[in-house]
């Protein structure tokens, strides 16, 4: 029912104040040439609150921030409403993992996405933009090597959010469809502030399995 590019994410920074994230000029290089991974396997598994999953790379996930923007995504049969999401970035401080917006520390988001299929009304053309995302983190999320781990994302999750003041509730869908790679690319106004967050270069993983 959803295209493979519905995946998911990114977003801003909340301290509070309405709109941070677009208000504050971000270069371009803090996202430039990110470097997509590739997820071989991934196994999620349902728990009586909420799920967990364990992913591994075809090689080594870099958490420094060198590789660019990037991140992994699961997508239920909410699709687009609720896309839970780990991502790695610099540029952007969007969630209370982060000591500042330099820190590329790994971190979860749920994320509501919007496509327009036609490509003509939003600045992503066909590509997801990020349209609101959590500031807290749901669950936790460990890189070790070329293995991603997320634990104790929860059924349901309420959080500010990162785009704003207001307060945002995300629920898992019943059933698992698809576990991505993706991108972030940013699109930038003349005045040099992120007008919008593109999610690209999306990757379903080699093999899938749910329990």
């Amino acid at each position: 029912m959803y295209s493979s590019t519905l995946i998911s994410m990114l977003g801003v920074s909340l301290i509070f104040t309405v709109g941070v994230f677009f208000q504050n000029p971000v270069t371009t290089s803090a996202f430039a040439a990110p470097e997509n991974f590739t997820l071989a396997d991934a196994m999620v598994k349902r728990t009586d609150s909420g799920l967990n999953a364990d992913m591994l790379s075809e090689k080594e996930i870099v958490q420094d921030g060198t590789k660019g923007a990037m991140g992994v995504a699961v997508i239920t049969d909410k699709g687009f409403d609720s896309v839970i999401v780990s991502t790695s970035h610099k540029g952007v401080h969007d969630s209370a993992k982060q000591q500042n917006a330099n820190d590329p520390v790994w971190h979860n988001h749920f994320v509501k996405l919007e496509v327009d299929s036609s490509g003509n009304t939003n600045k992503c053309g066909k590509d997801p933009v990020v349209k609101d995302l959590t500031f807290h983190s749901p669950g936790n999320v460990i890189i070790s090597g070329n293995r991603v781990q997320l634990s104790e994302v929860p059924s349901q999750f309420s959080s500010y959010s990162s785009l704003n003041n207001n307060t945002l509730g995300f629920e898992i869908g019943s059933k698992i469809d698809k576990v991505v790679t993706f991108k972030l690319n940013p699109v930038m106004g003349s005045n040099g502030n992120v007008e919008a967050v593109c999610v690209t270069d999306v990757k379903p993983t080699g093999n899938l399995s749910v329990e």
